[in-house]
This record gives structure tokens, sequence and C-alpha cells, in this order.
């Protein structure tokens, strides 16, 4: 029968291999791992809780490393952060401790640092489009719906000279076709369903 000392070799192998601390590895990942080896999940528990008790992992070490890398090293929002947690075998009450601590200005600042690079490289989408755009965006890298549109409608975007530039482009491709009002209805109808509105008077030329 393997002994203890062999599985705890394997572990230490494991982590090793991925140069980091044992402590710094969640519960489920040395499940994993151990399954590779071991057949009997009774036996995998028995390891896990010998590590637990002699402080070779440590779940609430591995959930604030874990936060911290997120914070730095990607646009991830609270609950994208919370459900990776999860997914590692980490607890709720693990996860909000870590979570809750960090000040609300450093997820405001982090929406704030990802609206003004969108606005800053768009050059073809509507402000209404970029707008839902950012809020689908922002929703999916899990930042609070109603926060995201709050910081959002404190913008205001500009979108005079794309809506210009859509305008010519879709004349040009249309002129063949049309003519007069018809045309100008036809640019708007196209320009409307990018987003873009406000057309009274807009009549751009070349």
């Amino acid at each position: 029968e393997r002994t203890i000392k062999y599985y705890k070799e394997i572990i230490e192998k494991f982590v090793n291999s991925f140069d980091k601390s044992i402590k710094q590895i969640s519960t489920n990942e040395i499940r994993n791992y151990l399954s590779k080896y071991v057949s009997s999940v009774d036996v995998i528990n028995r390891i896990v809780d010998m590590l637990f008790k002699n402080n070779l992992i440590n779940e609430e070490l591995f959930a604030k490393s874990f936060i911290d890398d997120r914070l730095y090293l990607s646009n991830d929002g609270k609950e994208k952060i919370r459900l990776k947690l999860l997914e590692y075998g980490i607890s709720n009450n693990i996860i909000f401790e870590y979570l809750d601590s960090i000040d609300d200005e450093i997820w405001i600042n982090r929406i704030k640092k990802y609206i003004d690079k969108k606005i800053k490289t768009n050059h073809t989408s509507s402000k209404n489009q970029l707008k839902s755009k950012i809020l689908i965006d922002l929703t999916n890298l899990g930042y609070d719906n109603e926060l995201v549109l709050s910081l959002l409608d404190s913008y205001v975007i500009i979108d005079e000279d794309i809506k210009k530039k859509e305008y010519l482009k879709i004349k040009k491709s249309l002129e063949k076709k049309y003519s007069g009002e018809i045309l100008e209805y036809k640019i708007k109808e196209r320009l409307y369903r990018k987003g873009f509105k406000d057309f009274e008077g807009d009549y751009y030329e070349e």
C-alpha cells in the first residue's frame, strides 16, 4: 500500500512543476492531480486532510493570491473572479472575505480605464452602439451592470466625425442605385441601424 509520504512526494513534484508554493494551490487542483495516481476518493481525502493539518495547503492564501493576480494581470471584475475561484473549490465565505476587502474605488477605476480605452480606440461605432458594446463587455467581465451603466452615463461621447465618415461611405455604396430624397432616406436608415441619430439638417458633402 502506498504511504502518505509517497503521495506527499507526488504533490511536491506537482508544485515544483508549476514553480509555485504548495500553499497557493487549491484543494481542487490537488484532488485533480492526485486522481491521476490514486483511484480511491477516501485516500485522496486523507491526503488532503493531512496537507491541511500540516499547513501545506492554505485556501485563504490561494484565494488572496489568485485575486491579486487577476487585479494586476486581467480586466476581470468581482463576479468573474468569484466564479473562477468557485471552480477551484474555494468557498464563498473565503472568496468574499478578500473580495469585500477591496475598495470600491478600485473597481470603479478599472471600469473607467476600460471605458476610456474603448472610447479612444473607437473609429466606427456610434456613441449609442459603443456604449452598448462596452456595457456587454464589462458585464461579461463580471462587473456590476448598474454600476457600469451609471459610469457610462457620466461620459459625453462625440461621434459626429464618425457619423460623417459613415454617411459618406454609405452614400458612395448607394448613390449608383438611388438619388435625391430616396438616397438620403436610405443613408439615414442605415445610419440609424448603426446607432446614429439626430439627422435633422445633417447633410455631408465630400
